[in-house]
């Protein structure tokens, strides 16, 4: 049986971790020929990471740790820990996902030049590398023709836009495949449901991507009369943590919970989801809530946008408060016919981003030689 590594930079609620499960939950339910073992680079120790830990364990998915909790720490310690892993276990493929892990692999790809081991890199976002442009040039010279595949039209621009950023030729072997989902099962849920309001959840990093900090001001400066109306609820952990715990401390139309252990299946209770992004590769939470039943308020930005219909009216086309409002505004005042927009958009999902298709394209690229 072939070995088949998936890097991924912690076991938390992001994407592309949640992707790089499910492809290995997908391995071991279809018997393939690749075992696949996770590597995440720092230590995630978060009630979160431990129970998604224990519920790998129980499928039979090995993960290891290449770091410490110190990120920075563990860029300098993860490339010689999966060096020792790749010489241990001779893995056929290593699959990679976002810049971080791409980074940690390019540097184990140094100690061994002549190495023909095959490469596989998931670009999930649509912003690469904006902050540490060296690093991330230095990470991209260390690839040549390995397999690209963008979650999304968009994302697969920005990989193309990266390398001609850095005057380096794009790989030949590029592909776009749509995250796939299973549908969700209603599960236990510990949510402060109020039957008398809106509930409106936000699922996922606190952090200025998602768009945290603008909710933060919808939520407080709704009209007196809407914060009686409405309920938001936020789960999720990120460096704006402490925010939202104020936030929620303040007002009491909002419910902080830090992150929720398999929130696929817990987003059923709602009434919308809220994904006020500045900018997604893939917006995975967007096919949970849809393929649950709730509809979801969504920025149009490009790699979101692609999870929901065109035609979708829950768009947000600028990221401000006062249009976010005006919209919560149309939903109080029943502007919209939630069961029409629940169908139509479980309808999109479940045609366009299958589990099994996203498992199965994975699964082609494994195998190959």
């Amino acid at each position: 049986m072939n070995i088949n590594f998936q890097i991924i930079t912690s076991i938390t609620m992001g994407g592309a971790e949640n992707v790089s499960i499910s492809i290995c939950e997908y391995m071991i339910e279809n018997n393939s020929t690749s075992k696949p073992i996770i590597f995440e680079i720092h230590r995630s120790g978060s009630s979160y990471a431990i129970e998604k830990k224990k519920a790998l364990k129980e499928k039979g998915i090995e993960y290891h740790t290449l770091g410490l909790k110190n990120k920075y720490l563990s860029l300098i310690i993860a490339p010689f820990k999966l060096y020792r892993y790749i010489r241990k276990y001779k893995p056929a493929v290593i699959h990679s996902h976002t810049d971080l892990p791409d980074f940690v692999l390019a540097m184990a790809k140094s100690f061994m030049p002549k190495s023909n081991l095959k490469i596989v890199r998931t670009i999930h976002n649509t912003e690469l590398w904006p902050t540490h442009s060296f690093l991330g040039k230095t990470t991209e010279n260390k690839f040549i023709d390995d397999t690209i595949i963008a979650v999304s039209k968009s994302a697969l621009s920005a990989y193309r836009n990266l390398r001609k950023k850095y005057s380096l030729k794009e790989s030949i072997n590029q592909e776009i495949i749509y995250n796939g989902i299973k549908q969700p099962i209603h599960s236990y849920h510990p949510f402060q449901i109020d039957p008398l309001k809106i509930n409106i959840a936000f699922g996922g990093r606190l952090e200025l991507q998602k768009g945290v900090d603008v909710l933060s001001k919808v939520i407080e400066q709704l009209p007196s009369l809407m914060k009686k109306r409405f309920l938001f609820h936020i789960i999720g952990n990120g460096s704006l943590k402490e925010k939202v715990t104020e936030l929620s401390k303040k007002n009491n139309h909002c419910i902080y919970y830090g992150s929720i252990p398999d929130l696929s299946n817990k987003l059923f209770p709602f009434d919308y989801i809220i994904m006020p992004s500045r900018f997604e590769g893939f917006g995975l939470i967007s096919l949970e809530a849809s393929l649950s039943g709730v509809p979801v308020i969504a920025t149009k930005v490009p790699g979101l946008r692609e999870t929901l219909p065109a035609n979708w009216p829950l768009f947000i086309n600028e990221l401000t408060v006062t249009e976010i409002i005006e919209l919560l505004i149309k939903i109080n005042n029943n502007a919209y016919n939630r069961e029409e927009l629940k169908q139509l958009a479980r309808s999109y999902t479940a045609e366009k981003f299958s589990f099994n298709k996203m498992g199965k394209e994975y699964v082609k690229h494994f195998q190959s030689n």
